[in-house]
This record gives C-alpha cells, sequence and structure tokens, in this order.
C-alpha cells in the first residue's frame, strides 16, 4: 500500500483537512459523534464514524481501493483523442511548408 497525496478527508458538520504528500492528516474536533468521509480521484470513497472525547487523541487509518472510474477531469479517451488532434496539427503544418516551398522542407 502507498500514502495517497492530496486526499480530502471531511466531516459532515463541513470540518476538513487534506492528506499531506506522505498521506498525513490532522483533524481537530471537539467532543461529540462524527462521520468522517475520505475522497480521493480515482479512489473509491470511504466514511468512518468516530465518537470523540474530551482531551482524547486518536489515530484513524484509511485504506482505500482504486475505483475503476475514469478521474472527471482526465475522461478516459482524452488523451488518444489530445494525441490525434496534436498529429493532425503537425501534418497541416508540414503540408502546407510543402507547397509553400519552405526551407528545409523536401522538394
Amino acid at each position: 500500500m502507498k500514502p495517497i497525496s492530496w486526499a480530502r478527508i471531511e466531516t459532515a458538520d463541513g470540518q476538513y483537512s487534506a492528506t499531506s504528500m506522505d498521506g498525513f492528516y490532522e483533524l481537530v474536533l471537539p467532543s461529540g459523534t462524527f462521520v468522517i468521509r475520505v475522497i480521493a480521484p480515482g479512489y473509491a470513497e470511504q466514511v468512518a464514524t468516530v465518537a470523540v472525547t474530551s482531551g482524547s487523541s486518536s489515530s484513524i487509518d484509511f485504506y482505500l481501493e482504486q475505483s475503476r472510474t475514469p478521474i472527471p477531469e482526465y475522461p478516459a479517451l482524452a488523451m488518444p483523442a489530445l494525441m490525434a488532434l496534436a498529429l493532425a496539427m503537425a501534418l497541416m503544418i508540414a503540408k502546407r511548408r510543402i507547397r509553400a516551398g519552405a526551407p528545409g522542407s523536401p522538394p
């Protein structure tokens, strides 16, 4: 298992934290019972209920599994589509240079 950087840890009442590069996080909560949710792009969300007593300290580790769902910012077909677009543009530029007789273009 490897630590997940920048996962978001949040409570239902809006308190939140983010993990550091080594997967460490810290939340300071008042006494009470809290539902804690962990969210990280590309991973299945995990939820835990925690009871906090005054003056106590607790350590909770979360083990997130990959969700197998593409990250919304990077749809599954985005990279091949961008590569195809870049190749098409490069070919168009090369074709224009050949037609214009630009220096360095084949005769």
